[in-house]
C-alpha cells in the first residue's frame, strides 16, 4: 500500500502549475499505474494570480485499477529546512476505490496530507516534488472479508476449505483438518487482531470446535501460514511508511486507521511505548536484534 502512496505523491506537481496541473497529474498517474477506470483530479487555489505559491487543496479520486510493478525510478526528494523558494499545498486528499495491489482487492483507501511545503523551483523546472516540510498525515484502508479470504486461502496448507470470518472483537478461522489416519475433521478456532506498525497479525488462537482432538501445533502452523494477513508497507525501503493506529471490524469489513510518515525514516517503538522516527539504518539494526 505504501507503493501506491509513493506513486501518487511522485505524480503531484509534475505537470506544471495552474491550467496544466490537473492534466499533468492525471497523465503521470496513468503512466505509472497503467489502465484506470476512473481518474478525477481537482486543484483549488487560494489566489487567482499566476504568481501565487499557495494551493489550497488537491483532490485525487481513483477507481478500478490493478497496481503492478514497483515505484517510479524518479521519486520524492526530501530537504527539510532547505532555504529555497517554497510553494505550499494546504491539503492533499486522495481516495482510491476498488483496486488490487499484490493480489489483495481493496475496497477503499483514503489519505490526507496537510501543510506540505515544497521546492517551487524543482516543481516548475524539473517536474519533481522535493518536500521541505509537512504537517499531519493520516490514512484509512477498508478491506472486505471476502477479499481477505481470497487473498489468504492460497497460503494455508494445513486445512482444507479455509474460511476467515470477521466478528466484533475477534476473528474466526474454520476448515477441515486431515489427520494422520487420512480422516478430514472440521476445525474452528478464534483469534484476535493485532497491528504491528503496518502489518496485521492474528494472535492467541483458541480451539473452539473439533470432533477429534487436534494437537495445538496445528493451529500454530495455520497462524504461521496466515501471518501477517496484511502488510501495508510492502516496500519498507520507500520514504513513506504507514503505521496502523486503530483496527475496527464493521460487519464483514475491516477498517484500519493509519498514521503516515513521510521521511527517510521509519517508525519504531521507544522504551516509553511511543512511536518515534528513526533512521532507516537504525531501524534495520533494531530489527536484527
Amino acid at each position: 500500500m505504501n507503493v501506491l502512496l509513493y506513486i501518487i505523491l511522485t505524480s503531484l506537481l509534475g505537470g506544471g502549475l495552474h491550467g496544466q496541473m490537473e492534466r499533468g497529474i492525471r497523465g503521470r498517474l496513468q503512466d505509472s499505474m497503467g489502465p484506470i477506470e476512473k481518474v478525477r483530479v481537482e486543484v483549488r487555489r487560494g489566489h487567482r494570480l499566476p504568481i501565487s505559491r499557495t494551493i489550497e487543496e488537491i483532490n485525487v479520486e481513483l477507481e478500478g485499477f490493478r497496481l503492478k510493478g514497483g515505484p517510479p525510478t524518479e521519486g520524492l526528494l526530501f530537504a527539510k529546512g532547505k532555504d529555497v523558494p517554497a510553494g505550499k499545498v494546504n491539503r492533499i486528499q486522495v481516495v482510491a476505490r476498488r483496486f488490487q495491489v499484490e493480489g489483495l482487492l481493496v475496497k477503499e483507501l483514503r489519505f490526507t496530507i496537510e501543510r506540505l511545503r515544497y521546492n517551487l523551483r524543482k516543481a516548475l523546472l524539473r517536474k519533481r516534488l522535493e518536500i521541505l516540510d509537512v504537517g499531519k498525515c493520516r490514512g484509512e484502508i477498508l478491506l472486505e472479508e471476502s477479499a481477505l479470504n481470497h487473498y489468504i486461502s492460497p497460503k494455508v496448507k494445513e486445512i482444507e476449505g479455509f474460511r476467515l470470518r470477521l466478528e466484533r472483537n475477534r476473528v474466526e478461522v474454520s476448515g477441515r483438518y486431515k489427520t494422520r489416519l487420512g480422516i478430514s475433521v472440521p476445525i474452528v478456532f478464534v483469534t484476535r487482531l493485532q497491528p504491528q506498525i503496518g502489518k496485521i497479525y492474528l494472535i492467541d488462537p483458541q480451539l473452539k470446535v473439533s470432533v477429534i482432538p487436534v494437537p495445538s501445533f496445528v493451529t500454530e502452523r495455520v497462524i504461521g501460514q496466515i501471518n501477517p494477513i496484511v502488510d501495508l508497507n510492502s516496500d519498507p525501503a520507500l520514504p513513506c511508511i504507514l503505521r496502523i493506529s486503530r483496527l475496527q471490524v464493521e460487519g464483514a469489513r475491516l477498517r484500519a486507521e493509519t498514521q503516515i510518515f513521510l521521511k527517510l525514516a521509519v517508525p519504531v517503538r521507544s522504551a516509553g511505548g511511543e512511536y518515534k522516527l528513526a533512521s532507516a539504518r537504525a531501524a534495520a539494526g533494531r530489527a536484527q536484534e
